[in-house]
């Protein structure tokens, strides 16, 4: 690049383009279950008690670690109620002892902490707490790399930490910047169970990214902190080279696209007489009325399909349960009663009948969505036609895949930062998710709730047994298309919105030409212009 990224920055700002740059620090986020030891391990790497450590699910909170540009130590608290709260020196270390709970986000920064220059340390919400909505809270925490922690006494590496590091292979493409860590392993007494923790995760991650650690008695602390930091500093330059690559080609291309339809309405308004430019006025307010109708039209329609496809599948899952209740009158209390019978059958079902049909509704329906978009953006260049207006094609990403999004547990919304043909996977991933928690799967902990609920109703007299199974089953169902039906409206319609908010040329035009209103803005407008046209040809 032959001019300094400030000038840039300046120019594009005089022409009202608002694109905001990508954190400058490379983002490290610890995630995992509950009482996995995250911030544990975090007081290992800094070698103080920063963050409170409790066997209960302490940190609901996603907290922000760093240096900072002051020689004190501050803290930034952000509560529940959208109120931010500062503290300095020791008073925000106290407050960060007492507050990693229940509140949105806290950001502490400390020259004292020992951590790589330009990075963040990001401790996030235990993704298996009960609570759901603490639950959801990592879901768009940018991240470079990721340390990955389990619990190696409760748990060696189930189906829902499986889907996650392929959600981060799928989004990052990079298993190498994810780093598995096993604490507690002090609670393994044999050296044949830490080989054979260390062999189940190695089939998903590479053994030089696998750590086998204790926070108690320090195991393996040192050795992974010094990998880590060195890592962290290894990958720095590039993540952040990439990240401003990223950051200047979109400046540029909205810019270029920005100076072409200020061109245009300069030509316009050069051009014609003063009774022509108010006849244009009036047809350019005409278009942007057509245009703004088509939007509103094209949002309707998308509303009305989705509802159709939620309506079919409320009729999927009742066919569905119609299946199952079938099964569970041709099959006796004794079959019925023998442990993972009928969660083997809600498996097959699961997997052969719900989801496959769910990804094709899903996959039509965006589809459906995108047809919308490019039917919308073809209207208003046409409309930009009949003005006589006529610009490059402009290609503004609805969305897309970084390096810095990825998917820590959490999916809600998360939809945004996705490429459309990668959403089905998305979202295939929080039905299974929360197919799992109800039990719905035979890889279901033995905590789902339809599992818990089947083991209630066994001392239940044979006679009344099939009806209390089918009657739980159909809760179950009806809770988990309910849960569904609930993350197709809400993601959907949010990316529904955010596309159709692209479709807005006429209404660019309009904002141009309001800038023309004397031979003044016109001198003004191709001195701005010429000085454009100069830098984008340098890029």
């Amino acid at each position: 690049m032959d001019i300094a990224p400030q000038d840039l920055q300046e120019l594009a700002k005089q022409f009202g383009i608002d694109i905001k740059p990508l954190q400058g620090e490379l983002a490290c986020v610890f995630v995992g279950e509950w009482n996995a030891g995250k911030s544990a391990l975090l007081n290992s790497l800094f070698g103080m008690p920063l963050l409170p450590e409790k066997p209960i699910p302490t940190t609901k909170t996603v907290v922000s670690l760093g240096h900072g540009t002051s020689t004190e130590t501050t803290i930034t608290i952000q509560t529940e109620t959208g109120r931010i709260e500062n503290y300095q020196g020791q008073a925000a270390t106290e407050a960060l002892q007492k507050a990693t709970q229940n509140l949105p986000r806290i950001d502490y920064r400390s020259n004292n902490l020992d951590m790589p220059a330009n990075t963040l340390f990001i401790d996030t919400p235990g993704f298996n707490d009960t609570d759901q909505i603490a639950s959801t809270k990592a879901e768009m925490i940018p991240a470079d790399i990721v340390i990955f922690v389990i619990n190696a006494g409760i748990s060696a590496i189930n189906q829902t930490q499986i889907n996650f590091i392929q959600q981060v292979v799928m989004s990052k493409a990079s298993i190498k910047d994810v780093f598995f860590v096993a604490t507690h392993c002090d609670l393994l007494e044999e050296q044949e169970d830490l080989d054979k923790l260390h062999q189940r995760i190695a089939v998903h991650v590479e053994s030089d990214r696998i750590f086998l650690l204790s926070n108690k008695n320090h195991q393996g602390i040192q050795e992974f902190k010094q990998v880590l930091y060195d890592y962290l500093n290894q990958r720095q330059a590039d993540i952040l080279e990439q990240r401003r690559q990223r950051y200047y080609s979109q400046l540029t291309e909205a810019l270029r696209h920005q100076v072409a339809l200020e061109r245009a309405a300069l030509a316009h308004y050069k051009s014609q007489g003063d009774e022509q430019r108010k006849k244009l006025w009036i047809d350019i307010q005409e278009a942007r009325r057509k245009e703004t109708s088509k939007k509103s039209d094209l949002h309707h329609r998308s509303r009305q399909y989705l509802q159709e496809t939620l309506y079919e599948l409320r009729q999927l899952i009742d066919n569905s349960e119609d299946q199952l209740e079938k099964f569970v009158d041709n099959s006796s209390v004794e079959q019925l009663q023998r442990k993972g019978f009928i969660q083997q059958k809600i498996h097959d079902v699961m997997e052969t009948v719900i989801q496959p049909q769910v990804q094709n509704k899903l996959e039509n329906l965006l589809k459906s969505i995108q047809g919308g978009v490019e039917e919308g953006q073809h209207y208003s260049s046409q409309l930009l036609a009949d003005l006589d207006v006529h610009l490059p094609n402009y290609s503004s990403p609805l969305a897309s895949v970084t390096g810095e999004q990825i998917l820590p547990i959490a999916f809600i919304g998360s939809v945004l930062m996705l490429g459309w043909f990668s959403v089905p996977t998305i979202l295939l991933g929080f039905f299974a998710i929360k197919a799992r928690e109800f039990g719905l799967t035979r890889y279901a902990d033995q905590t789902g709730l339809l599992n818990s609920a089947i083991d209630k109703i066994k001392e239940i007299s044979a006679g009344g047994y099939k009806r209390a199974l089918k009657m739980t089953i159909a809760k179950t169902l009806t809770d988990y298309t309910n849960q569904i039906a609930d993350h197709f409206r809400d993601v959907l319609e949010k990316v529904t919105e955010q596309a159709l908010t692209k479709i807005n040329l006429v209404a660019d035009l309009e904002q141009a030409m309001q800038k023309l209103q004397n031979d003044r803005d016109v001198i003004d407008r191709e001195i701005r212009l010429d000085k454009a046209d100069i830098l984008l040809k340098t890029l």
